[in-house]
């Protein structure tokens, strides 16, 4: 599994590292990578792949193509405005999108929880209960945060 980052602030760069560093597959090797990290400053997703050992990508339609699931890790009032600069683009398509706001749940996407839409994609939430202070080191904390999830029935 490719995760891709659209934002790439305290949220994105901890979760970034934090899957970088801990998720492993049974023999070892990484069950999941970093496709990398778009931002609104080239420079931002830059330090961010550079912290996680991934790519920047300079337009979020190449992030999607590259990524099975895009993590939405923008402020809170930007979620929406993000969903719907990238959600006509074919690209989208059978991927999973996940935004990591505190303050909204799945229904952000338009109303859609993890059942898959029309076009094969799902949509959910993910936040974790703790504050993320910096880019470069909470991800040392997530491991022991709990984390709020909303995404359908299942």
């Amino acid at each position: 599994m490719r995760i891709g980052f659209i934002g790439a602030g305290k949220a994105g760069c901890s979760f970034g590292k934090f899957i970088t560093e801990n998720v492993r597959g049974e023999a070892g090797d990484a069950a999941v990578s970093i496709s990398g990290y778009y931002s609104r400053t080239f420079r931002s997703a830059e330090f961010a792949a550079e912290l996680t050992g991934s790519r920047a990508f300079e337009h979020a339609v190449d992030l999607v193509s590259a990524s099975d699931v895009i993590m939405l890790t923008v402020p809170d009032g930007a979620v929406a405005e993000t969903w719907q600069m990238i959600r006509d683009l074919e690209e989208t398509n059978g991927k999973t999108f996940c935004h990591m706001s505190g303050s909204l749940s799945s229904l952000v996407f338009g109303g859609s929880n993890f059942a898959p839409d029309g076009r094969g994609r799902c949509f959910c939430s993910l936040h974790p209960m703790l504050a993320l202070a910096d880019k470069e080191l909470s991800w040392r904390k997530l491991d022991s945060a709990y984390f709020t999830f909303d995404g359908g029935d299942n």
